[in-house]
């Protein structure tokens, strides 16, 4: 056992292709993987071998917040906290944060350092989220279903094929009661 984890009661895991988040029985969500866009959601990782961090850490940012789900897409995170919040970081390039367009005047790099708040959420009552290589699925708390990220293929669901800063409601499914998603 790590020693990073060691007296941590973990209730849930989530995998993404290149890392991983463990939630405790406190909410404190923990990170390990690669951090090649800051998908750990602090800096550090990415001067090491191939930017990986094998210790799994807590996401000091987090701390202060219960969160009861996450889920990992390739080069982010995005979790859930007790009160319906939304917080999302990593790589924003085809809008899978949810927060909006980003500047790359702010972040040159492509990636949202830290944990950052997906506003458009704000009134939704999240309750579940999945996310794929390029694009984050959330069930509200009515079950209705809000997608963003890529367009490619459809992905997102809506009727563009242009990626999909935030997230909106899949209308061609509104009105069902869904509760959990996959990706």
């Amino acid at each position: 056992l790590k020693e990073s984890v060691r007296g941590n009661d973990f209730i849930a895991t989530y995998s993404g292709p290149n890392h991983s988040a463990g939630i405790t029985a406190a909410g404190q969500v923990f990170t390990w993987g690669a951090n090649d866009m800051r998908q750990l959601g602090y800096p550090g990782a990415e001067e090491g071998i191939l930017g990986i961090d094998m210790d799994p850490r807590p996401v000091s940012e987090m701390q202060g917040s219960v969160v009861v789900a996450a889920s990992c897409g390739k080069h982010h995170t995005v979790v859930i906290t007790e009160d319906g919040q939304v917080f999302a970081w990593g790589a924003f390039g085809n809008g899978q944060l949810g927060i909006g367009e980003v500047s790359r005047d702010k972040f040159p790099f492509g990636y949202v350092d830290g944990p950052t708040k997906v506003h458009a959420l704000d009134t939704a009552a999240p309750r579940s989220v999945a996310c794929g290589f390029f694009h984050t699925v959330i069930v509200d708390g009515l079950g209705d279903i809000w997608t963003c990220g890529t367009g490619d293929h459809g992905v997102h669901g809506h009727e563009h094929h242009f990626d999909q800063p935030v997230p909106l409601i899949l209308q061609s499914i509104h009105g069902h009661d869904f509760r959990q998603v996959s990706c």
